[in-house]
């Protein structure tokens, strides 16, 4: 069947509504508008009824269905359907490939057609550009408040761009009807907004936000307000998880990489920092790279220069932990360099510059220890070093040490001891050993002499001198080997001299340094009072000797004797006395003087007597 439906006016000049439907065989039948002629009683098709009731039409009995559903009328769903004789909804179009429903307005600048949905709760929109020689238009999409405003809410320009909101509005994404669980918006005005995004609907800050100079923040903080880092994440026990699906040993790795200026194409990355998988995915190293090279190839984890293990090894200037220490020992710290000095270690604050420390230590434990080794090319060979050893009993606030210096001779098989420096000050060189008269002591320097040991004591095992003093000078005149110095102002007491042939023994006599000088008179009587004996030292009997005991010249001559007679020290072994038999030669002197005054009055007497 081929045949129209009209409605509107059928023929030009009539002035009246009408509904006309022509068929092939050229039947039609007309209505009129209201209070017509033409057709005034119902008309009879077959399967059906059209009646006529004033202005009204029905169709009774029947579907409408013009040229083979063109336009179909489903009287039984009240569905119509524009190209199907199916209508699935109310208004149901169907047509092929292309247009198949056109709404236009006039074609004119900033023309507008609209589709409201829903009793103009929601409108489509289509708009003319406002200019241009051929304009294009924009998609709207509106939603209307509750002030019977419509709100764009989507905008589609003609350049395909798209606008989502408006105002501070949202993007919510749904889980259920009515149930947003997330949103973006964005903040700020038009031209300096910030873009938000929330995880639920009701979070007061935004998990994630982007400002409007590319500055990303999480975790709801303002970057400008934290020295305006170009990403800031922020949180409680925050952590940050950077993942390699790469699973090869030793090379497969995930990091950061660091670039500063460099061109605008390439990656001029300088450092970074790399998690290199070791022997499985559960030993990761932490790599630390610096590449200077002036080029685009970038920072990878073959520039390394510093490298921390599993196990918590810290390398610099090596990648793998050397093993082979002497002892097996093993070190926390390596430091390897091709340098002068592969390691230096400054502070300007006045502070350590350098720490060792140790927890549970007890007496005659060891703090830490400075060893000097060479790889001799299978193992690490000890050379010297320097031990720090728990020096009595420690407590709180309590930590009394010493020091070993060891060395390690040619030929050796192992270090030896060569000086301590004890915890009270204390020096020894080649003993452990503080009997400072024994034997065995090389070298000593007594930090306090509250005992009546020596400050200084030197010793030679070999039978050579223990001490040597040279003035390598060639001048003429007198040279010094030895000055000494005492009290607070250093003042000079003495000296020993050489003139390049012999030795001078010079203790202070300079007439401005003394007073209350008188002659020495009854020299005789006192110098009487000496008694002096034969006899051997009880360590070398074998050898008489001649001189004094030092108790006796004090009573006599008391700066000539040093200590007190029977005394000991702490532990009751003997101070011994010291005796200069020097300081015996002024009362010699005096004696020798009154002596010979005596001679030569005799002398006189007798050469009267003979005279006569």
């Amino acid at each position: 069947m081929s045949g129209v439906l009209r409605l509107g006016n059928t023929g030009a000049g009539t002035g009246r509504s009408t509904l006309v439907a022509a068929a092939s065989n050229d039947q039609t039948f007309s209505l009129p508008e209201a209070g017509g002629t033409l057709l005034t009683s119902n008309y009879s098709v077959p399967g059906g009824t059209i009646t006529f009731d004033g202005s009204d039409i029905n169709i009774t009995n029947g579907d409408l269905n013009v040229d083979s559903g063109t336009l179909f009328v489903d009287e039984s769903t009240n569905r119509v359907g524009i190209g199907t004789a199916s209508p699935a909804t109310k208004l149901h179009i169907e047509g092929i490939d292309g247009v198949t429903l056109r709404i236009d307005a006039p074609n004119n600048y900033s023309s507008i057609a609209d589709i409201l949905l829903n009793r103009e709760r929601a409108r489509i929109r289509t708009q003319i550009d406002a200019s241009g020689g051929d304009p294009g238009g924009s998609l709207i999409l509106s939603t209307r408040n509750t002030t019977a405003a419509f709100i764009d809410a989507l905008t589609i320009d003609n350049t395909g761009n798209i606008t989502i909101g408006r105002d501070g509005s949202s993007l919510f994404f749904q889980n259920g009807f009515n149930n947003a669980t997330s949103r973006i918006n964005n903040s700020g005005s038009s031209n300096n907004a910030t873009l938000n995004f929330y995880t639920t609907q009701s979070a007061p800050l935004p998990q994630l936000s982007i400002n409007p100079t590319g500055l990303i923040a999480q975790g709801g903080r303002d970057p400008v307000a934290q020295g305006s880092p170009q990403l800031l994440l922020w949180g409680d026990d925050c952590t940050q998880n950077i993942t390699s699906t790469g699973a090869t040993n030793f090379t497969s790795f995930a990091g950061l990489k660091f670039t500063v200026a460099g061109a605008s194409t390439g990656d001029y990355s300088k450092a970074g920092i790399f998690a290199q998988r070791q022997s499985s995915y559960t030993d990761l190293d932490m790599l630390f790279a610096f590449r200077s090279t002036a080029d685009s190839a970038g920072v990878t984890p073959a520039d390394e220069k510093i490298r921390i293990t599993s196990d918590g090894i810290l390398l610099i200037g090596l990648s793998t932990a050397r093993t082979n220490f002497y002892g097996s020992l093993s070190s926390n710290l390596q430091i390897q360099g091709s340098g002068f000095a592969a390691c230096s270690v400054y502070a300007t604050n006045g502070n350590g510059a350098y720490i060792l420390g140790r927890s549970n230590a007890t007496n005659g434990s060891s703090i830490g220890n400075i060893s000097w080794q060479i790889n001799d090319g299978s193992t690490m060979v000890p050379g010297a070093s320097i031990n720090c050893i728990v020096d009595g009993v420690p407590g709180a606030g309590d930590c009394p040490t010493r020091l070993e210096f060891s060395t390690r001779a040619d030929g050796a098989a192992s270090q030896t001891q060569r000086m301590y420096m004890w915890s009270d000050g204390d020096i020894t060189v080649g003993t452990a050993s503080r009997n400072w008269f024994s034997q065995t002591q090389q070298f000593a320097v007594r930090a306090i002499n509250a005992t009546g040991c020596a400050i200084l004591a030197l010793q030679d095992t070999g039978g050579e001198y223990p001490y040597e003093a040279w003035n390598a000078s060639n001048a003429a005149g007198t040279r010094g080997l030895i000055k000494f110095r005492c009290s607070g102002s250093g003042s000079v007491v003495g000296a020993i001299t050489t003139d390049g042939s012999t030795t001078t023994y010079g203790p202070t006599s300079d007439y401005r340094a003394k007073e209350n000088i008188i002659p020495l008179t009854n020299a005789i009587q006192r110098f009487k009072k000496l008694k002096p004996y034969n006899y051997n030292f009880i360590t070398t009997p074998d050898i008489p000797r001649d001189g004094f005991l030092a108790h006796e010249v004090e009573d006599i001559i008391p700066d000539a004797v040093v200590g007190k007679k029977d005394a000991v020290d702490e532990k009751g072994e003997p101070i011994y006395q010291g005796l200069d038999l020097t300081r015996i030669i002024p009362l010699l002197s005096a004696a020798l003087q009154e002596t010979l005054t005596k001679v030569e009055t005799l002398e006189a007497e007798v050469s009267k007597l003979r005279s006569k």
